[in-house]
């Protein structure tokens, strides 16, 4: 659990440095990494697990805004393979399943509300 508090301390940190370098509010990155200001604030707050995708939508989103290695990253991206060993087969995934299918939602309907702004006529 503490290894998870840190993922989001650290998540915390770097979007708070983005925002910085953009010279935004933190609820203008979304539209910056592609993912929804629910997500944001519930991957920086620990409500949802961080994706390997979001973690690679922040650091494509760093390069970008041209934050240097050192900067961004004093601690490195967590990964799968850095992950905890899964519970045991008698746990229940339906919170973690539910909570991944809520996340891949949020990103479907920021894609849409993209879209369709592009295809409104003006």
């Amino acid at each position: 659990m503490q290894e998870n508090n840190r993922s989001f301390s650290h998540f915390s940190q770097r979007t708070e440095s983005l925002a910085a370098k953009h010279g935004v509010l933190l609820r203008d990155l979304p539209a910056m990494l592609g993912f929804s200001e629910r997500m944001l604030f519930g991957y920086r707050s620990g409500k949802y697990p961080i994706s390997s995708k979001a973690w690679r939508k922040l650091e494509a989103a760093e390069r970008e805004a041209g934050l240097g290695t050192r900067e961004a990253h004093a601690a490195p991206t967590p990964t799968l393979r850095d992950a905890p060993a899964p519970d045991p087969p008698h746990s229940d995934p339906l919170p973690e399943i539910l909570t991944r299918i809520e996340s891949h939602l949020n990103t479907i309907e920021s894609r849409l509300a993209a879209l369709e702004k592009r295809l409104k006529p003006r």
